[in-house]
């Protein structure tokens, strides 16, 4: 492609329209490489040139536009990526209507988005978008076909809820099922997540058999077959149903390295899902080997400086904790921390994520004082970063107030500790039983730092939590922490 790119610039000039579509498919394939930051400045070139020479609202602009915004999505800068695929929807709106395909992928991207900026709402708004522009072509084209029985005699609304089924058979759907993933699983809707994806590994799989899909459709259809088996896979691994989604990613693991070969990017990215569902599972051997394949492909591919290595690094480390190799994980965990920080940059959600598990490793081999700078540095970030009843906030106090109290500074747990209990009762309630848990932690550090009042209203407040039920076998220990206080 830089070869056309460049007989394309000597001959017709670098600000030809011919020139910006060989640098906007030179874009493309720079994204689907891993070498985002190219294809970024790639992709904006092509925008450049197509703005200098067409009307403000045309279709090559707002493909330029979709395309640079999947290119920010995938380097991560979620805001650019909302204010290009924004534009680009606008202006598919404009020309397409509502209800064309090129509209609905747009929907569906920008859903993504939302998600990634926590703007959970607009993510399951856009994708219902999405989701409805496909039932209504689908109708369209039922009632444009002679040979459908009745079509013709039903009511709009009692097509629409005819479609209800019948869109997981219709081709175009199965993107919308793969992309709805993303609104749902923040919505914290597992089950839901789950028969989304079901239903779009369905749809994929009916269209194999269809004879009504061309032979060329299919062969694509084989290459996301693998992907929608490894997003199942997930989805059910989220819902503890590790058998399942194992067999499941094992599937698609066979077919990219029958299609694609073991060193492909997308093997090693189900070699890593593989491994990491393998690890919760508790098969932490054969999860150590799937993501050491996993980190060889990426190498191979990528180069050891880039964000995919650096992933498996990362759940490579953690699967060496678990298995009891402190030094291997602190190795792994140590070369992830440093290659997201140097690609991430120093103060970013993704570099605070490396910096916590690095910590955790250091914690378990008794390193408490650099674990602690760790985690409190994934802290900074986290507060600068992310919103404050972020879900991150979490291990971030757990983890600290774990190497506070071991380093007895009993001040400093008792404040980490305090954020925690408040975030837990916000989201389980005062009478949930994890709630009364860290009751008793935070009792615990207020007695060490001579705070004798606190601590009884803490070991009170675990109590009625766990009295609360009559038969909570912890209900004992609660009134001995209450009367030692």
């Amino acid at each position: 492609m830089e070869d056309c790119l460049r007989i394309r610039q000597e001959i017709l000039g670098h600000d030809d329209l011919a020139t910006a579509k060989a640098l906007n498919n030179l874009g493309m394939a720079l994204c689907k490489a891993g070498q985002t930051t190219r294809a970024i400045l790639t992709l904006q070139q092509a925008l450049k040139i197509r703005r200098r020479h067409l009307e403000s609202c045309h279709s090559l602009i707002a493909t330029s536009l979709k395309d640079l915004g999947s290119a920010y999505l995938d380097n991560r800068l979620w805001e650019n990526a909302r204010i290009a695929l924004e534009d680009c929807l606008q202006m598919r709106r404009t020309i397409f209507g509502d209800r064309h395909a090129a509209t609905a992928s747009v929907y569906d991207k920008l859903g993504e988005v939302y998600e990634r900026q926590e703007l959970y709402h607009e993510a399951l708004e856009m994708v219902k978008s999405s989701l409805q522009c496909r039932r209504t072509r689908m109708i369209e084209a039922t009632n444009a076909n002679p040979n459908t029985s009745n079509a013709s005699m039903k009511t709009s609304e009692e097509q629409a809820a005819d479609t209800e089924l019948d869109e997981r058979e219709y081709p175009y759907a199965v993107s919308t099922y793969k992309d709805i993933q993303y609104a749902q699983s923040s919505r914290l809707e597992q089950e839901k997540e789950i028969d989304f994806r079901r239903d779009a590994l369905r749809a994929a799989e009916g269209k194999l058999s269809s004879s009504n899909v061309p032979k060329t459709a299919k062969e694509s259809v084989r290459v996301d077959l693998a992907f929608l088996m490894d997003n199942l896979a997930i989805a059910l691994r989220k819902n503890k149903e590790y058998d399942e989604a194992v067999v499941l990613h094992e599937k698609a693991l066979a077919l990219r390295e029958a299609n694609l070969g073991a060193n492909h990017s997308l093997t090693a990215q189900t070699l890593h899902n593989l491994g990491v569902t393998l690890r919760e599972r508790g098969d932490t051997l054969r999860s150590i080997n799937c993501l050491s394949r996993a980190l060889d492909a990426y190498v191979s591919k990528l180069g050891s400086k880039h964000r995919l290595p650096a992933e498996v690094l990362s759940q490579l480390g953690l699967s060496c904790m678990v298995n009891g190799d402190l030094e291997s994980s602190i190795e792994h965990l140590r070369k992830s921390y440093l290659i997201t920080r140097t690609i991430e940059g120093e103060y970013e959600p993704e570099t605070a994520s490396a910096a916590e598990n690095l910590g955790v490793a250091l914690q378990r081999h008794g390193k408490y004082a650099e674990a602690r700078e760790l985690h409190e540095k994934a802290l900074r970030i986290r507060k600068n970063k992310l919103k404050k009843r972020h879900i991150a906030f979490w291990s971030s106090y757990e983890n600290l107030s774990q190497c506070y109290v071991q380093l007895q500074q009993w001040e400093n747990a008792v404040t980490s500790l305090e954020e925690l209990v408040t975030r837990m009762e916000d989201f389980y309630g005062e009478l949930h039983p994890i709630t009364a848990d860290w009751y008793d932690r935070l009792a615990y550090a207020c007695e060490q730092n001579g705070e004798l009042d606190k601590a009884s209203q803490a070991y009170r407040r675990s109590l009625r939590t766990r009295s609360y039920s009559d038969e909570n076998p912890l209900t004992p220990q609660s009134l001995f922490n209450l009367g030692v206080s």
